[in-house]
């Protein structure tokens, strides 16, 4: 087969372009420039102040207050770093590492919450249970265990609820 000069020269310019598509994928998958402004956004002062408010009230009633709706300070994030993940803007990793704490003990525990809210509007915090799942199943994947050994039993939740009344 005679080749040409051509040939060679496209043929590299399609394997760096191939190259260069998957470095900026990479980059943009990994970027922790959005993680970070919601990392920055959950510890406004008045978002800490809600999260005190909603880990005090679930401690005291085992259960979100409805009416004061200060829960909806944390979940209002998550749900929207749920949405990220799952449409690729922030990955699992990056979620898991800034957020996994906040992610599992506002979601596990405003599970009724989140159902009472859906029974209204059942697009609200469509994205919290998934992303749970998935930073869930990142864990496990990573420490090799089961997924279902990872939900927190009631002497994790109370750390999670001195840790956010303390903060």
């Amino acid at each position: 087969m005679n080749s040409t000069p051509f040939f060679w020269l496209a043929a590299a310019a399609v394997i760096v372009g191939c190259f260069q598509t998957w470095v900026n994928y990479r980059r943009e998958w990994y970027d922790y420039t959005l993680a970070l402004k919601y990392q920055d956004l959950l510890e406004r002062k008045v978002v800490v102040e809600k999260r005190q408010k909603a880990a005090r009230q679930f401690k005291e009633h085992k259960k979100y207050n409805a009416e004061t709706r200060e829960v909806e300070a944390a979940l209002d994030l998550i749900e929207d770093i749920g949405f990220y993940v799952r449409n690729h803007k922030m990955s699992v990793e990056v979620a898991h590492h800034h957020f996994y704490f906040w992610i599992r003990g506002y979601v596990q525990t405003g599970k009724d919450y989140i159902a009472t809210y859906q029974i209204d509007d059942p697009l609200a915090y469509e994205y919290c249970e998934e992303l749970l799942k998935s930073v869930t199943d990142y864990e496990a994947a990573k420490l090799k265990c089961d997924p279902r050994t990872l939900t927190w039993d009631e002497k994790d939740i109370e750390e999670f609820l001195e840790g956010e009344i303390e903060v």
